[in-house]
């Protein structure tokens, strides 16, 4: 091996026609270099400087500038297990033809960088400031990636092919790539462990930000995501084809989706994300203001914040949709919003599943469902979780419809408010198990604390207690509808007649009449206290159909006010037999 030392020099305008336009270590060479600037030197690979074959040098204060190669590493190659370690290292308006325009790494490879900044390089491929791949290992603190450019992904930096990057206290800021990945594309298992940075203000079609696919495995810690846009999806991040990801005490803050979904996250193809104590807010997509999971996407949340979302249409926070799997723990959905759709926190669709565990949502706003929407033969379960003060035109705090099955067990329903209907809970034709659920103060036009339109299915409520819920005209707690599926383009407002010309409640569509199905109730061990309306002050039943309310065992009916007709329950008037049973 050799050893020896090069500093204070310059070096400018040289070629070579194969590797290390400006210095060439390799062999196990022991060099270190030292405040050496090497500016406009040409090569195949690795254009300014190639170290390879177990070097091992220091290299302190270099500058690369304006390097060029024809094939990767514009800059610098490292490659077959050398080991250099970099302490201040600026690399600048470097460009290589194929990939890693300022760096990249091989074989191997294992060298370390401290304060280094790689600004304004191009690349015409991937990874316009830093190429990992070939089981490489990098290790980067207190370092800058700024304004870097990449004709396709990974703007500031792309981790392929089985390579590892640890970063540490880095910013990378302003980079830009024409496909995904403004700041870093991961590929083909590639695995970065980045924490204590922040990545701002960069940009791509999709994954403003980051950009994940092939089976890539990487992790964030206490890092600052914000400011990211994408002209398409996942202003922040895009996920697809078996990625597995992490964020753990992390911020994503007003990231966007410009034209499609996803305003944090998107993911797809069975994609997997984990998140523990993170926070999002005003995020901003078309759908899915924070998150967006389709085709058997896999989405865990942990003691993570949901806080100031908007969503152009549907799910101000989250859309869950196409398969996907989802699990919220200990979390929070504040004052999202979907401005011209559904769901103000979450909108699940399209055979998804979602686990809600001890989370709240409060003063979140949609068309439909202020809170939770529930569509689309998807299935939710809440347990032991808060609906407060959420606000819709139907169903203030959650909405399930379209043959979705939601159960619930021990959750609180209270101060929602529907402008229309069911001011806790709107339910359209699904299955639905309520145990414990306490519905305290909701308020509606009608149906103050549930709306409930069935066909042959029978909801159930268990020791639910329903007290202080407020209807305008009919059915304090539970209006019930039996008839065909709702048809959401027509308003009910219109046709809140009853006897004399009394609203009251909902009256049954004059169209698809032959559809309607006998319907049934079932409330055990239900308490109804303080409620209020003009008719019907607990339950309000609205049916042309065979309809079977059943109350018992030990249920209580006390305490509450109709303004005009039925204290505690009244009846629509109708040929088909109704049959009460206490």
């Amino acid at each position: 091996y050799s050893s020896g030392s090069i500093s204070d020099v310059i070096l400018i305008n040289n070629e070579a026609i194969n590797t290390g336009g400006g210095i060439v270590l390799q062999s196990e060479a022991k060099v270190d270099i030292t405040s050496v600037r090497i500016q406009n030197n040409h090569a195949l690979s690795g254009g300014g400087l190639f170290i390879g074959d177990y070097a091992s040098s220091t290299v302190r204060d270099i500058v690369f500038d304006s390097c060029y190669a024809a094939t990767s590493g514009g800059a610098l190659i490292v490659t077959g297990f050398a080991a250099p370690h970099f302490l201040n290292c600026t690399i600048s308006n470097c460009i290589a033809d194929s990939i890693g325009s300022g760096i990249i790494t091989l074989a191997f490879s294992q060298p370390t960088f401290k304060h280094a900044l790689l600004v304004d390089n191009y690349s015409p491929n991937e990874g316009a400031g830093m190429y990992v791949e070939d089981t490489s290992v990098v290790t980067l603190t207190k370092s800058i990636f700024m304004r870097n450019t990449a004709k396709s992904s990974g703007g500031a930096m792309a981790i392929a092919i089985n390579g590892t990057v640890y970063m540490e206290y880095c910013l990378l800021e302003d980079n830009h790539s024409g496909s995904k990945g403004g700041a870093i594309a991961v590929l083909n298992q590639g695995s970065p462990f980045i924490s204590h940075s922040i990545i701002r203000n960069n940009s791509a079609n999709s994954g403003g930000a980051l950009y994940f696919t092939d089976g890539a495995l990487p992790s964030f810690y206490n890092c600052t995501i914000s400011l990211n846009s994408a002209e398409s999806r996942g202003g922040a991040v895009y996920t697809s084809n078996n990625a597995v990801f992490s964020f753990r005490d992390c911020v994503f803050d007003n990231n966007k989706a410009l034209t499609g979904p996803g305003g944090a996250i998107l993911l797809q193809d069975f994609t997997e994300a984990n998140l523990t104590g993170s926070v999002f807010m005003n995020n901003n997509a078309t759908y899915g203001g924070a998150i967006y999971s389709i085709t058997s996407g896999l989405f865990n949340a942990t003691d993570s914040h949901f806080d100031s979302n908007i969503a152009t249409f549907s799910g101000g926070a989250m859309v869950f949709g196409e398969s996907s799997d989802s699990t919220l723990l200990q979390c929070t959905c504040n004052a999202n919003t979907a401005l011209f759709g559904d769901g103000g926190c979450i909108l699940e669709q399209e055979t998804a599943i979602i686990r809600l565990f001890q989370s709240s949502f409060s003063f979140n706003t949609a068309n439909n469902a202020g809170a939770l929407g529930v569509e689309s033969t998807s299935v939710a379960t809440s347990i032991q979780s808060s609906f407060y003060n959420n606000t819709a035109n139907r169903g203030g705090g959650i909405y399930v419809t379209s043959l979705a099955s939601f159960h619930d067990v021990n959750s609180t329903i209270q101060y929602n408010n529907a402008i229309e209907e069911g001011g806790g809970i709107t339910i359209f034709s699904s299955d639905v198990v309520l145990v414990g659920v306490k519905f305290l103060n909701n308020s509606a036009a009608v149906g103050g604390g549930i709306m409930l339109n069935y066909g042959q299915d029978t909801p159930t409520f268990e020791s639910c207690s329903f007290s202080g819920n407020r209807a305008i005209t009919g059915g304090g707690v539970a209006l019930i509808y039996a008839g065909p599926s709702h048809d959401k383009g027509e308003s009910d407002i219109n046709r809140f007649m009853f006897d004399e010309q009394l609203q009251t409640g909902i009256v049954e569509s004059p169209h698809r009449v032959n559809d309607r199905l006998d319907s049934s109730y079932d409330f055990i061990n239900a308490t109804f206290t303080d409620n209020i309306a003009d008719n019907g002050a607990a339950i309000f039943f609205d049916s042309p159909l065979k309809t079977t309310p059943r109350f018992g065992p030990h249920c209580e009916i006390s305490n509450n006010f109709a303004r005009m007709f039925g204290g505690a329950i009244l009846f629509a008037t109708y040929s088909n037999p109704v049959q009460l049973i206490f």
